[in-house]
């Protein structure tokens, strides 16, 4: 196909700059986990802290692939959204595969600007901005 095209062509330096891009991010250490403002960090040497921990990573993660949202709402938000339905003030309401199991879009919505600390109406996520 590349021989034959005449009006595409592949920018082989291009190519090369892209590569030495990706051999750079590779070079990159990963946060460790507690150092991640975002990550639940409880102690996980007893059994609440670690069955709570694993909770936060299944549904972080579960959640992190199920959508794909628009706008401003990366990772972090999702992952401090979590963190906020699961440890804060109502953090033991979410605790439980029934209870998670009937949480609703506005439900999920409520986390996430709880999370993010978002308080102007105009600024938070609603179901709107989560398309399934």
């Amino acid at each position: 196909v590349v021989d034959t095209a005449k009006d595409v062509t592949i920018n082989s330096d291009a190519v090369e700059a892209f590569a030495n891009t990706l051999r750079q991010d590779a070079m990159i250490s990963p946060l460790p986990w507690e150092e991640c403002g975002c990550h639940l960090v409880v102690d996980v040497t007893a059994d609440a802290g670690a069955e709570l921990t694993a909770l936060f990573v299944l549904l972080l993660d579960s959640m992190n692939f199920c959508f794909w949202p628009a706008g401003n709402f990366e990772y972090e938000q999702l992952s401090n959204g979590v963190k906020w339905a699961l440890a804060g003030p109502d953090g033991s309401k979410w605790r439980t595969m029934d209870s998670l199991a009937e949480a609703s879009a506005d439900d999920l919505c409520g986390w996430f600007n709880n999370g993010a600390r978002i308080v102007d109406e105009k600024d938070k996520w609603g179901p709107r901005d989560f398309p399934l």
